[in-house]
Formats: structure tokens, C-alpha cells, sequence
């Protein structure tokens, strides 16, 4: 399968997002991933990189405590991420290849590290967190347990307006 066209969909679908889940909606959960980035770190952290940020939705509160750097695959989150976020520096690229000159005080990775299906997408996107580092620094990585899927299905839904969003993935993986 072609690279881009293995992520059409997710770049096409970019406009839902803030649907689905508004930044505001997001807050509390963020503030907390923030909280246990500083309370863990064993360095101040001033700086951020988010892998794999998606449409900035987590970026809205992160930026109120570090500087942030926001790395997607797709050109469509982030064009609604830089709209949403205009002071956070977006860049295009691979959390399993994306090699940035500065190191980072943290590294995050929510939610999108379940995008990674196989072992080595897994250890390539860790090892790219990790080489982002500086010493001291603190990684926080978030995914979804087995439980919170149900036939390792899950939705999402929003609704804005007169729109109402409904999506439904479905993951065929071994167990």
C-alpha cells in the first residue's frame, strides 16, 4: 500500500476532530498528563515535544505550561492544529522516523501510540522519544488498554451545531 494513501483517511477526516473532541472537553484530562510531567520530571520542563499531536486538541492546554513542539503525519490535523494553536511549532512528519535537531525537557506520546500495530512501528516510535530527549527529561506515553475496547472495537461521537459525528474502528489484531 502507498505510504500517503495508508493515511487518507485520517487526513481527510481532520475536520471532526475538534467535533468530537473539543479542547475544552480535554482540559481536565490534559492538566493531568501535565501535572505528572512535572511532578515526575527529574528537570524543570519548559519544553515539549508531542508525538504525534494530531489536531493540537491536547496542545490547547499543554501550551499553557511548556513550550510546545507538535509533530503529525497529517497535513489536514495539522492545518487545524496551526489554526487552534498558532504559537505551538507544528511539523510534518513519522513518529517512528522524525529526527529534530533540539532535544526536549519531555516527551508525550497520548492516545497515537496505538497506531503503531507492529513491535518494531512500537520500538521505532520509542526510540524516536527517546533520541528527543535531553538528560532528565521525562517520557509519557498513554494508550488504551485491551479493556477499554470491546470486540477491539471503539467509538467516537460528537456533535456541534446541526452535525453529529459518529465513528466506529474497528482493529483486527491478534490476541
Amino acid at each position: 500500500m502507498n505510504k500517503n494513501r495508508k493515511w487518507l483517511s485520517y487526513n481527510n477526516l481532520a475536520w471532526t476532530e475538534p467535533i468530537i473532541c473539543p479542547p475544552e472537553e480535554c482540559h481536565e484530562e490534559v492538566e493531568s498528563l501535565s501535572k505528572t510531567i512535572i511532578n515526575n520530571s527529574k528537570i524543570r520542563p519548559k519544553t515539549l515535544l508531542h508525538l504525534g499531536s494530531g489536531a493540537g486538541i491536547y496542545d490547547y492546554t499543554f501550551k499553557r505550561h511548556f513550550n510546545v513542539t507538535g509533530v503529525d503525519i497529517s497535513d489536514g490535523m495539522l492545518k487545524i492544529a496551526k489554526k487552534l494553536n498558532p504559537e505551538v511549532k507544528y511539523v510534518r512528519g513519522d513518529m517512528r522516523e522524525i529526527r529534530l535537531k533540539p532535544r526536549f525537557d519531555a516527551v508525550v506520546i497520548p492516545d497515537s501510540i496505538g497506531y503503531m500495530t507492529t513491535i518494531k512501528d512500537l520500538r521505532k516510535a520509542i526510540n524516536t522519544a527517546y533520541n528527543h530527549l535531553k538528560n532528565g527529561g521525562i517520557l509519557l506515553i498513554v494508550s488504551q488498554m485491551r479493556d477499554d475496547f470491546k470486540e477491539n472495537n471503539f467509538v467516537y461521537k460528537g456533535s456541534k451545531k446541526d452535525i453529529k459525528i459518529t465513528i466506529l474502528i474497528s482493529f483486527l489484531l491478534p490476541l
